[in-house]
């Protein structure tokens, strides 16, 4: 959130690249999640973008990211995309109300595998982030073995020393 009320208005772009071979004498967690065949390889370049805005203390943000992936045993190439959008606002100067959406979908040609999210958040600032309060609660779908829609609730609170 805007916690300095910023007179100003405040804008942040952003991006980022990455890329990643992954073979199947990898060891990482994440190779280990897409270990290819033996002899074969899978690329991944990931593409993303962000930009924040902040002004009278609101504060609206929003990021995409892109994954291509190719095996180079099979040819196969999928895309996938993910992306959210958020606000808030500062209500008082300790209270922040703000909404948030996520989308996610990890095979663009696949059917029935996007997943969702809408979040409505209430935060209470007792000392900046340095001590806070957050509640919310979100509707998470999912279409991934069979469609669901889940409500979660959750509190938590934050002391940094």
């Amino acid at each position: 959130p805007d916690l300095a009320v910023s007179k100003k208005p405040l804008l942040s772009i952003g991006a980022n690249y990455l890329y990643d071979k992954v073979t199947n004498a990898s060891t990482t967690a994440f190779a280990k999640t897409f270990a290819p065949a033996a002899g074969t390889k899978n690329e991944f370049n990931n593409y993303g973008f962000d930009t924040e805005f902040k002004w009278m203390g609101l504060s609206v943000q929003g990021e995409a990211d892109f994954v291509q992936y190719e095996n180079s045993a099979s040819s196969i190439t999928k895309l996938a995309l993910g992306y959210y959008a958020q606000a808030c606002y500062m209500v008082t100067p300790q209270r922040v109300l703000a909404v948030r959406y996520s989308d996610y979908d990890p095979d663009r040609d696949a059917g029935n595998d996007l997943q969702t999210e809408q979040i409505g958040c209430i935060s209470y600032y007792f000392n900046k982030h340095n001590l806070k309060l957050q509640a919310d609660v979100g509707n998470l779908h999912s279409q991934l073995g069979g469609r669901t829609d889940d409500m979660q609730y959750r509190v938590q609170a934050q002391m940094i020393f």
